[in-house]
């Protein structure tokens, strides 16, 4: 958060769980990393929630969804138990729950420009989840090619589609504040549409 305030953004926080729509105003969405699962039954309830972030995004708003957020902006999230719960359906896959963690430092290439990273950066982070997204299309877009962790699919990571990434991979704008003002930029062209 501090590196996208350095880069010039001025945050508004809300609550996917409470709120009723994004903030009036915004620009760019950040869906950071946590545990969906632990709320998807209260996530999949808030209808108005999960059609404002899914307008927002197919009208090109710039958002990024890291991990958690990864999640959210699948079509479900399925606990152990097999119950599927209804998320904001962007990117055209599930997400399933499962009981082994997957847990590494993370180094990608970008494979093409994106609301992040130029083509050939490299970002750094880490991955730190006990789920699996299921059912990806063929013709689904990445942006990482994965040097070291895992990613969403054989060794990639960063789904692209609109303006919006989302990746398993937890990055660190504090190794590149390059990162926190492409987004930033990513939100003020978008703002002057």
């Amino acid at each position: 958060m501090d590196r996208l305030s350095e880069a010039g953004a001025q945050l508004k926080f809300f609550s996917p769980l409470k709120d009723d729509v994004i903030p009036e105003n915004a620009t760019g969405l950040y869906i950071g990393g946590g545990y969906p699962e632990v709320f998807a039954s209260d996530l999949a309830s808030n209808h108005s929630m999960l059609g404002s972030i899914s307008k927002c995004a197919e009208d090109g708003m710039p958002v990024y969804g890291e991990c958690g957020g990864l999640m959210y902006l699948t079509k479900s999230i399925q606990d152990l138990n097999g119950t599927e719960h209804k998320t904001v359906g962007l990117l055209d896959a599930k997400t399933c729950m499962v009981e082994r963690l997957t847990l590494s430092y993370t180094l990608g290439k970008s494979t093409r420009s994106n609301i992040l990273t130029r083509r050939r950066t490299m970002v750094r982070g880490h991955e730190f989840h006990f789920s699996t997204i299921k059912e990806i299309p063929e013709d689904a877009e990445f942006a990482y090619e994965m040097k070291r962790g895992i990613g969403v699919r054989d060794g990639h990571d960063g789904w692209t589609c609109y303006n919006t990434l989302a990746s398993y991979m937890h990055t660190n704008f504090a190794s590149d504040i390059k990162m926190a003002e492409r987004f930033v930029e990513s939100c003020v062209n978008y703002s002057k549409r």
